[in-house]
C-alpha cells in the first residue's frame, strides 16, 4: 500500500463518490524524455543514461493495481480518537473547548486511514487536455457561471502556483483513475 495526499475538498469528493480520477503534475526529468507525436501523445519514455525504451506509465509513482490509502486531514480528540476535517470539522460536540488544531495530511499515519483506493488505469497527458468529463470524475461540478473545467484549473492555479506548472502552462501529467475499496 501507498499513500496518496487530498485536500478535504477532494477528499468529500471521494466520501460523496464524485472522484474517481486524479491528476499529478510529472516531474520534468521525466517529461523531457517523452517522446511524443505530432498530435500531443505520448508513445514512449526513453531512458537518458541507458536508451532504453519504456512506456511512459512504467515510470509513474502508481501502477495499475496498487492499493492506495488516503491522507486527509485529521485531528484527535479527547480519547484519542481521529476525527476528520472532511466530516464537517470537530469542536465542542467533540469534547474540544474550542475548534481544534488540524493536522495536515501529509502528518496522518497510516493507522488513521478509513479510504483506500485501487489504481485502474495510468496515462499521460497535458493537463489542458482534460475532458468535462474527465473534470467530473475529479469530483468537480457544474456551478452555476463556472464549469467543472474551470472550477478544476481554479483549484489546481492555487495549489501549484510557479510557472510553469499552471493550468495554463498544461504540464504533463499522470492521470490515475481509481476504484474506492470498501473496507471494515
Amino acid at each position: 500500500m501507498k499513500p496518496i495526499l487530498f485536500n478535504t475538498e477532494m477528499t468529500i469528493a471521494l466520501l460523496d463518490g464524485r472522484k474517481t480520477q486524479t491528476r499529478r503534475k510529472i516531474d520534468r526529468d521525466i517529461s523531457n524524455n517523452f517522446d511524443v507525436v505530432v498530435d500531443g501523445t505520448v508513445i514512449v519514455y526513453i531512458n537518458p543514461t541507458t536508451g532504453d525504451r519504456y512506456k511512459p506509465q512504467d515510470t509513474a509513482k502508481y501502477q495499475v493495481g496498487d492499493i492506495l490509502w488516503v491522507r486527509e486531514t485529521f485531528c484527535l480528540d479527547w480519547c484519542d480518537q481521529f476525527i476528520y476535517k472532511a466530516d464537517g470539522g470537530c469542536g465542542k460536540d467533540a469534547g474540544f473547548s474550542s475548534e481544534p488544531k488540524w493536522k495536515p495530511s501529509i502528518h496522518m499515519p497510516r493507522k488513521a486511514a478509513r479510504l483506500f483506493l485501487k489504481v485502474t488505469d495510468v496515462r499521460v497527458e497535458k493537463l489542458d487536455y482534460i475532458s468535462i468529463d474527465d473534470a467530473l470524475a475529479e469530483g468537480f461540478e457544474n456551478d452555476g457561471d463556472f464549469d467543472s473545467i474551470h472550477l478544476f484549473a481554479s483549484t489546481w492555479d492555487s495549489i501549484d502556483t510557479k510557472p510553469g506548472d499552471r493550468f495554463d502552462d498544461s504540464p504533463w501529467v499522470w492521470v490515475y483513475e481509481f476504484e474506492r475499496l470498501e473496507v471494515e
